[in-house]
């Protein structure tokens, strides 16, 4: 079973001008969706669908396939089943499973998609999507006639306890077999499911205010440990400026901590390398090479030494050791 990824992003956009673009934390807003993909060992090729050549051109920069949308299914009223059936007819390789995300969800891990792809798999659906729980939520509509309540009785309110469970679909991740939604032209038909995510990541950027909420969300919650991370890749940092800026982290760099991290410092610095290539490179067959390099970097390399950090610091933190026992296992093979 096959599986690729297909990110749709033209660039009309009546809210904020150039939506798919626009800087989220220093990087362009569908950069994040591209890199998430781009980490899951489950998909095999990540592709991006415009009108826009721009959009194109910044996808490419950061390891996307690309693919030209016509403008008459670019409109303000075309759907996103329609770019994806477009895309579909111009993808050559051979696949079975389309994962879709949409570049306006920032919020969401690799680890999300893999998940929604396990579930996928393991109840052998055509349909799965990713959604958020909600509690003690109460909706009203509002016509010519006047208002109306939708999912509750308010002459019979029921405690919070007492409500059925009720979930948001959150519009971040799609999964479906790609002939069976030829035929029924929807994201969500026969056997389906969902998967729950958190509903801090239910958050979708449609305006500025939505923006700004997010990058907070994004720093607050996906950052966390990365942000640690990457603090000492790009600055070089020591100890004593990581408590300035993070003093719950107090005394965190052991022998194999900063084992691993001068390891992925290697990872990002041929990473960034490999970027750069890849955005002068004018030959095809030079730019698989690289690609491939690339992806072997984000989806092999670097998750296993993501995963190391991130369990030491955890660890720590919730004072299991005070020292970092790190299995060298994590790292066998990287000198």
């Amino acid at each position: 079973m096959k599986t690729i990824c297909i990110i749709p992003a033209r660039g009309g956009s009546k809210g904020i001008p150039q939506k798919n673009i626009i800087d989220f934390n220093g990087n362009p807003l569908i950069s994040y969706s591209i890199k998430q993909a781009l980490a899951c060992n489950s998909i095999a090729s990540v592709y991006v669908t415009s009108d826009c050549k721009n959009i194109l051109e910044i996808s490419r920069k950061y390891g996307a396939k690309t693919i030209l949308r016509p403008k008459k299914i670019s409109l303000d009223n075309s759907s996103s089943e329609e770019a994806i059936i477009h895309a579909i007819s111009k993808i050559k390789e051979d696949f079975d499973t389309v994962v879709f995300l949409q570049p306006t969800s920032p919020i969401r891990t690799p680890e999300d998609i893999e998940k929604g792809l396990k579930t996928f798999r393991k109840e052998k659906l055509d349909s799965i999507f990713s959604v958020s729980k909600t509690e003690d939520c109460f909706i009203w509509n509002k016509n010519s006639k006047g208002i109306k309540n939708v999912n509750h009785d308010h002459k019979n309110r029921k405690r919070r306890q007492d409500l059925t469970d009720q979930y948001i679909e959150n519009g971040s991740i799609y999964i479906f077999n790609k002939l069976e939604f030829l035929k029924k032209r929807n994201r969500i038909y026969g056997k389906k499911n969902f998967f729950v995510l958190e509903k801090w990541k239910s958050f979708e950027i449609d305006s500025y205010e939505d923006l700004q909420i997010c990058e907070i969300m994004y720093q607050l919650k996906i950052k966390s440990c990365g942000e640690i991370i990457d603090l000492f890749i790009k600055n070089k940092i020591n100890n004593s400026l990581a408590q300035t800026k993070f003093p719950e982290y107090d005394n965190i760099v052991t022998d194999n901590f900063s084992e691993l991290i001068d390891k992925l410092c290697i990872v990002h610095i041929r990473y960034w390398y490999l970027e750069d290539a890849m955005a002068s490179c004018n030959s095809d067959a030079e730019l698989v090479k690289l690609r491939k390099k690339s992806e072997s970097l984000f989806k092999e390399k670097r998750p296993n030494l993501v995963n190391g950090i991130d369990k030491f610091l955890h660890l720590f933190l919730s004072q299991k050791i005070k020292q970092s026992p790190m299995n060298t296992k994590l790292y066998k093979g990287w000198n």
